[in-house]
């Protein structure tokens, strides 16, 4: 997927449980902090945690990581939706507890050239957030 300056659609969704998923609309100029943020919020995410983007490709090659300080591939809060797109990343894993492990899914599923957003914004729910 090229980047074209659309707005993107990302599903958000735990591993393993099917009756669950968030769908974002997010601006490619939005960096990953934006992101990350607004998943912590409405996912009822603790704030005192270490996060982690890990950036995955189409074969589902590692292209980056992306934390609060600078891992190699930029920091969270410098690297923006289109520097990833960019970088052929077309998923995450983002770990929200990186010492518990804990993590969701995060796909790249469309762009949306008709929707007009300044921030992330979750457009579409299914199920209650599931209980840690």
């Amino acid at each position: 997927m090229r980047y074209s300056g659309c707005k993107n659609k990302y599903r958000c969704r735990y591993s393993g449980i099917k009756g669950f998923f968030r769908l974002y609309l997010v601006n490619p100029k939005n960096t990953l902090y934006s992101l990350h943020k607004q998943l912590r919020a409405d996912l009822e995410f603790t704030v005192d945690q270490p996060i982690l983007f890990k950036a995955f490709d189409a074969e589902g090659n590692v292209v980056g990581r992306y934390a609060l300080i600078d891992l190699g591939s930029g920091s969270v809060d410098n690297v923006t939706i289109a520097d990833t797109v960019k970088s052929g990343a077309v998923s995450f894993q983002y770990f929200y507890d990186i010492k518990g492990k804990k993590s969701v899914i995060v796909t790249l599923e469309e762009e949306d050239r008709a929707s007009n957003v300044q921030t992330p914004r979750c457009i579409e729910t299914k199920g209650p957030v599931p209980a840690e």
